[in-house]
């Protein structure tokens, strides 16, 4: 366990020494948690008193499979005039995708086999993939049930970029870098990265480099069984310097602006392990408690609101006595976080949610998600994907709360789950795309 307090001021910038450069061996680390939940940083007056200690992270075994597996999209119903929905459609059929990202900058998709990282190009009109562009990375990526991710879009003043975990011949894992060209795909694996597998990259296009935030895995026991060893985090360059992460920090998403992370953290709390809502700064390399209760946050993600002026907010479920709830924050003007909006499931047989993605159309801020039946695996249990605006200030008839993936609300027995969205070109609306599943026997 790291100490409590942190030797750096507030807002200065940390000291470089031990600084481990590429190669150099296990990465830094420095104390950031303590601060906050222990009284040297402010807002921990109300978590202090609870007795809050930070656990390790989590174990994890790999992925549930299921059978008949394909990609679908489905329209948003955004578009004017409005489609009729469900309007919903394979894409690609007879190819194996797995965890697709889309890029709405380029109008292009990537996604993970067995054996290869694949792009191709999307119709910015129809959102159809075009599979005759599809072109396939000369390397084996790492198995997604193994490191909870497949490739991800990064922005920067660099341009368009992917990013992904690349598997060596001895079953080691590494970072690695995808670049598309005339001539094909080209992959680089970057310096210094061994044992380390992507959890995302940053996506400001400012951004003088893309920054990686980035899981430690360690082999352990007979046969050099791959296992979770924490998390860090590095800006792509050269000459990296890895930062670790304290015990206890799970995933963690880039904010717009790329200057740190909302960070999700097992804390224990009375007794109890509760997942708590971070802000880390890249720069003090300390973070500050996001609320000041002691529920349970999972799926945070971040996104530059509109409704907000572009300034930052924040979408999770949360464990509340009634049930899991998608909720939004929003900064008020003290600068004190606070709930924006509660969005209740659209259907009453599907009480869990995951996957939520924020998305803007025509200036406003929307989230598509996916909700599960029985006991909420996203991985077996039936699931729907539906939108929901977030601005609870929308008069009521301009307020959506829509299913996309079916008519209504009545069970079947396919997993739908990862929704991912992608606004086409003015006047042709958005697209949800989601993987689908047959349950497995």
């Amino acid at each position: 366990m790291t100490s409590c307090c942190s030797d750096a001021a507030p807002g200065a910038r940390p000291d470089t020494d031990g600084r481990r450069k590429a190669g150099g061996g296990e990465p830094r680390r420095k104390p950031v948690f303590g601060p906050g939940l222990a009284g040297c940083l402010l807002g921990a007056a109300l978590l202090a008193p609870l007795g809050v200690t930070f656990l390790a992270p989590f174990g994890g075994g790999a992925l549930a499979q299921t059978l008949t597996v394909t990609l679908q999209s489905c329209a948003t119903g955004l578009a004017r005039p409005a489609p009729v929905l469900p309007d919903c459609r394979t894409e690609a059929p007879g190819l194996q995708i797995r965890d697709p990202e889309f890029s709405g900058q380029s109008f292009r998709a990537v996604w993970q086999t067995d054996t290869t990282v694949a792009l191709a190009r999307v119709n910015p009109f129809t959102g159809a993939i075009r599979t005759e562009t599809v072109v396939e990375a000369p390397v084996r990526p790492a198995p997604i049930g193994l490191t909870g991710n497949g490739p991800e879009w990064a922005f920067s003043q660099r341009g368009t970029e992917v990013f992904f975990t690349c598997e060596t011949e001895t079953g080691a894992l590494e970072l690695c870098r995808l670049t598309q060209s005339r001539g094909g795909a080209a992959v680089s694996i970057l310096p210094g990265s061994e044992g380390r597998a992507l959890s995302n990259p940053s996506r400001n296009p400012d951004s003088l480099r893309p920054k990686l935030y980035w899981k430690g895995f360690a082999p352990t026991g007979p046969g050099g069984t791959l296992e979770k060893s924490g998390f860090g985090w590095r800006e792509d360059s050269r000459t990296p310097d890895d930062v670790a992460m304290p015990e206890g920090s799970q995933i963690g998403v880039w904010l717009p602006d790329a200057s740190g992370l909302l960070l999700q953290a097992n804390v224990l709390v009375d007794g109890r392990v509760t997942r708590q809502l971070f802000l880390y700064d890249t720069a003090t390399e300390t973070a500050v408690p996001l609320l000041d209760d002691a529920l349970s946050r999972r799926g945070a993600v971040p996104w530059a609101a509109p409704e907000l002026g572009g300034a930052t907010a924040v979408a999770a479920f949360v464990d509340r006595p009634e049930g899991r709830i998608l909720e939004t924050y929003r900064m008020d003007p003290d600068g004190v976080w606070t709930l924006w909006s509660a969005i209740p499931p659209i259907c009453p047989g599907y009480p869990a949610g995951d996957s939520v993605e924020p998305f803007v159309f025509e200036g406003r801020s929307y989230l598509s998600l996916a909700s599960y039946a029985g006991s909420g695996d996203e991985t077996r249990d039936p699931g729907i994907v539906w939108i929901a605006s977030a601005d609870p200030d929308l008069p009521p008839e301009e307020r959506v709360r829509r299913l996309v993936s079916s008519a209504d609300c009545t069970a079947d027995a396919l997993n739908r789950r990862d929704p991912e969205t992608l606004v086409l070109a003015p006047g042709s609306g958005a697209r949800v795309y989601f993987v689908t599943a047959g349950l497995a026997e």
